[in-house]
């Protein structure tokens, strides 16, 4: 994986926002909850760079690749 946010394809930055969207709203830990919800915000901003809105019809998992 890169670490590059602008390296990330389009789809994998959608399923990435899922994912972290999923884990900051399941997570017990104030750090983690934090961690993801800049995560959030990192691909949000990517996203609106690419003209794009968040696809909140994408099912993400806990813990999956792109949250913390």
């Amino acid at each position: 994986m890169t670490n590059n946010i602008k390296d990330i394809a389009t789809e994998d930055l959608q399923q990435h926002r899922a994912n972290a969207q999923y884990t900051f709203g399941w997570c017990t830990g104030h750090t983690k909850a934090r961690m993801n919800q800049t995560l959030i915000s990192q691909y949000d901003k990517e996203l609106a760079e690419r003209g794009l809105k968040p696809d909140e019809s994408i099912e993400g998992v806990f813990n999956g690749e792109g949250s913390t």
